[in-house]
């Protein structure tokens, strides 16, 4: 049976895609020969966002009910804290930024 005709077109590659293959391909040697590394920003912003994440765990360990008598808080309460830390958040990235 011969090759269906599909087969036989070339789908063209243009140059800016080709550099972005180049680019990527070295990333990638980079990163096996030396490792994953990221610039000063993005290490602030890891180092934020690890913050945070530790805060809404205490948040979260703190509205939990101990030894089966104690409430959690209300909804509203934990969802009106959770909008205040994304306002800080937030007013902290453009700050920082």
């Amino acid at each position: 049976m011969p090759p269906s005709k599909s087969q036989h077109e070339f789908r063209w590659i243009t140059a800016s895609q080709l550099a972005r293959m180049g680019v990527c391909e070295r990333q990638v040697q980079f990163a096996e020969k030396l490792g994953l590394r990221s610039t000063e920003h993005q290490q602030l912003d890891q180092e934020r966002g690890t913050q945070a994440h530790e805060a809404f765990h205490q948040e979260g360990l703190r509205d939990r009910p101990r030894h089966g008598h104690d409430r959690p808080r209300s909804a509203s309460t934990t969802f009106v804290r959770a909008i205040v830390a994304l306002i800080v958040l937030y007013i902290l990235f453009r700050i920082f930024k």
